[in-house]
């Protein structure tokens, strides 16, 4: 300092992100399934407990290890009371749109992702299946999002974390059981 005396630490206003007690055999076994997905051989993982006992302090800590080494990772939720229909999808595919790795938006604007997911009558896709069935228009969709995630896959390891899924819509748990018999 110019004038001789030492300038005081600021101490930072974010509050320290607490150590992961307990957890570190989940730990373990996620980080080897993660290492199973890296050879190509993908797993669908659920981790369930009572509220409270860290299952998104541990998902957490685990998708930091994961983009540690170089794994997209695409965030979804869901919400509780409102049982929007695909809605964890949408919000993983918007995560990594917005983070703009690899170009995703362009992925997503190419392949029309979001057009399947969210009804929006502006779509050519849709267009071409409104004298479709219900379950054509289904099985489409399903088909669009598991081509997507197997194109990104391709491109470099993929994690698709969901949270809340407790509180899914019928739909939004209908195409996770679909993906988890493609993965």
């Amino acid at each position: 300092p110019e004038n001789g005396l030492a300038q005081p630490k600021l101490k930072s206003s974010m509050l320290p992100e607490p150590i992961i007690v307990g957890r570190q055999n989940d730990l373990v076994q996620l980080q080897k399934y993660l290492d199973s997905a890296l050879k190509g051989k993908g797993s669908t993982v659920l981790l369930s407990g009572e509220a409270g006992v860290g299952k998104t302090r541990l998902l957490d800590e685990f998708l930091k290890i994961a983009k540690k080494r170089k794994v997209t990772v695409l965030s979804g939720w869901c919400l509780s009371d409102a049982a929007i229909p695909y809605f964890p999808f949408v919000e993983a595919f918007d995560s990594y749109s917005s983070s703009d790795e690899d170009g995703g938006a362009a992925v997503n604007q190419r392949m029309g992702l979001k057009s399947w997911l969210v009804e929006t009558n502006q779509s050519e896709t849709n267009l071409r299946l409104a004298s479709s069935t219900p379950q054509v228009w289904k099985d489409q969709a399903f088909a669009a999002v598991t081509k997507e995630l197997l194109y990104l896959s391709a491109k470099k390891p993929l994690i698709l974390a969901l949270e809340d899924i407790h509180w899914a819509d019928s739909a939004s748990l209908s195409l996770l059981h679909y993906l988890a018999r493609q993965v």
